[in-house]
């Protein structure tokens, strides 16, 4: 995990894991190559002396130089890298910084919300769950799936822990409306209607901008999320802009105001159907 969690001080519940490891010991066998092509090799032995061993080795024909001999290691023990939530694996700090070639040459498995991982290692591969509002459902998800009996008392404890209940409350606010299905996709553009009363806290435009941000984690190939809120017989429509180059112009576009990555308008409509198509027309976007 990501150098940036931090544990419990000794005491709180749930306490630091027992098996938490932070070196990689993964001892492999030294391979000396020698080129034969052009100079066979005829005898091999070795000598041991107290603090050394000797290699030797004697050509049929010329004496070998250093220019034929190179080294390597064998390959590493382990066939899987699990990382989670690792966006960088540069936040790993000195474990991946003084086991680069292990990153690189091991496949690796992000479980993540959001596909955001940069490796050096180029078979990286995000596990993303769209249906998921947080990292410990979707590891809760996977071993279930696997064997329910590996969520034990201390594994359960661990994915129910979490130091930002706000921030958890908006991923779930964001994985309940995705998993609603109350949504219209168009190319690269996705409409998301706000049931009423879905919301209980006070409606604020930074309330609005965290839940479009956290959906947007979830379809990475969306460009703008729209979502629409109907209150007091109009719809307040918050577009939140990936492409922050576009905000202007959307804004321009609907005469509306900008708070963060999010264009926000009102639009009288007697439906979700009417409001979109305005939005449509007023975008002047081909679908």
């Amino acid at each position: 995990m990501s150098k940036k969690v931090s544990f419990p001080e000794s005491g709180t519940s749930p306490k630091k894991p027992s098996s938490l490891i932070t070196e990689i010991y993964d001892p492999r066998a030294f391979i000396i190559k020698i080129n034969t092509q052009e100079k066979p090799a005829s005898q091999l032995k070795y000598e041991a002396d107290k603090d050394c061993l000797k290699i030797i080795i004697d050509s049929e024909r010329e004496n070998f130089s250093p220019q034929d001999i190179s080294f390597e290691y064998t390959p590493f023990g382990y066939d899987l890298i699990i990382t989670l939530g690792i966006g960088n694996l540069k936040n790993l700090g000195d474990i991946f910084l003084k086991n680069r070639d292990f990153f690189q040459q091991i496949p690796i498995i992000n479980i993540d919300i959001k596909p955001a991982i940069t490796a050096e290692n180029k078979n990286t591969i995000n596990l993303i769950n769209q249906g998921c509002a947080s990292k410990s459902e979707i590891i809760y998800s996977l071993l279930k799936q696997l064997n329910s009996q590996l969520i034990d008392k201390d594994i359960a404890n661990w994915l129910a822990f979490s130091p930002k209940k706000e921030s958890d409350k908006i991923f779930n606010q964001a994985a309940k409306l995705i998993a609603l299905k109350n949504f219209t996709t168009i190319k690269n553009n996705i409409f998301i209607e706000i049931p009423q009363g879905f919301l209980e806290e006070e409606v604020t435009k930074k309330t609005l901008f965290d839940l479009s941000h956290k959906i947007s984690l979830n379809f990475f190939k969306i460009e703008n999320i729209y979502l629409f809120l109907e209150k007091n017989k109009e719809f307040i429509v918050v577009i939140y802009v990936k492409n922050s180059n576009n905000l202007e112009k959307i804004k321009s576009w609907l005469n509306g105001t900008v708070y963060e990555n999010c264009v926000f308008v009102k639009i009288k409509s007697p439906s979700i159907e009417e409001a979109r198509k305005k939005i449509i027309t007023l975008l002047n976007i081909s679908w």
